[in-house]
């Protein structure tokens, strides 16, 4: 029997045409498998979306090396018309071929991971998935949103983009980024008493940030050539055409950019409300009339 089995077995390798289709059936199953079982023993999402990926990188590149040895194994006599067919597939799979060089770029390079929030062209948002052919973002902000919180909607963007847009990462190697809330008093108003006043609250509201910052600069340092500087918060004054602009600029976490400017700009109203010599600057335009004119 067991002879027999052999044989049997040897003859359906020898036939590639055969091998190829079981090869295939072989490949969905062992996949169904794995996730299943993936899906009942593991809990947390992120772990089982990577366990996933991975597992669907693997089996696929088996598969393809399976198929190319039997292929070989068949095309010697037909060299010439596999050349000209594999121009032809080429130039037809063009963006496949380049979007799957793509994917092997972001699994070599890491410029994003799982996690990150990036911008690539003009879409912004958090990277839930990548795949051989195409990553998948979480949008934020956008034309529907105007803050950096996410919007709801899936965008699904081609691995050959990495190639050709450039990437901003608000991630990798330092988890930090610098936000800056510009307020503007009249130029009647107390600006140094309206400076003191956000200089206590931004320390207040953000100033553990930076020693959480540094910590993280100096690991990123490591890797990258990152010069630490100053990670304190600060204020620049400035004078412009409706009065005196207090830009704070802070160091946060990009998730948590909203709720802190809320947080800053409530505070700060509610301080504001109740100085006197301290006015929140509009546009505005006045009219000056000579006192010797007449009317």
């Amino acid at each position: 029997m067991y002879e027999s089995l052999k044989t049997i077995l040897s003859n359906i390798y020898d036939n590639a045409l055969l091998s190829i289709i079981i090869a295939f059936v072989l490949y969905f199953i062992i996949k169904k498998v794995l996730f299943s079982l993936f899906e009942r023993f593991i809990n947390k999402n992120k772990v089982l979306f990577s366990a996933k990926r991975i597992t669907n990188c693997v089996v696929t590149l088996l598969l393809l090396f399976f198929i190319i040895h039997k292929w070989n194994e068949n095309t010697k006599s037909i060299i010439p018309y596999l050349s000209i067919f594999s121009a032809g597939l080429a130039i037809a799979m063009h963006d496949t071929i380049s979007n799957f060089t793509g994917w092997i770029f972001i699994l070599w390079k890491k410029p994003l991971a799982q996690g990150d929030r990036i911008q690539i062209d003009k879409n912004v948002g958090d990277i839930i998935a990548i795949t051989p052919l195409y990553f998948t973002m979480l949008e934020v902000g956008g034309a529907r949103i105007g803050a950096e919180q996410s919007t709801g909607r899936i965008i699904h963007i081609p691995n050959g983009k990495v190639l050709r847009n450039e990437i901003i990462n608000y991630n990798e190697g330092f988890d930090y980024i610098w936000h800056e809330i510009k307020v503007v008093i009249t130029f009647e108003s107390d600006w140094q008493l309206a400076k003191r006043i956000l200089e206590n609250e931004i320390n207040s509201i953000a100033g553990h940030y930076p020693e959480a910052a540094k910590k993280a600069m100096r690991l990123a340092s490591k890797k990258l050539d990152i010069k630490q500087g100053k990670l304190t918060p600060i204020i620049y004054t400035q004078a412009i055409a409706n009065g005196v602009s207090l830009t704070v600029r802070f160091i946060v976490t990009p998730r948590q950019i909203r709720g802190i400017e809320s947080k800053i700009w409530e505070t700060v109203l509610m301080r504001f409300q109740g100085e006197k010599t301290i006015q929140l600057a509009y546009p505005t335009t006045r009219f000056f009339q000579p006192e010797d004119s007449q009317c």
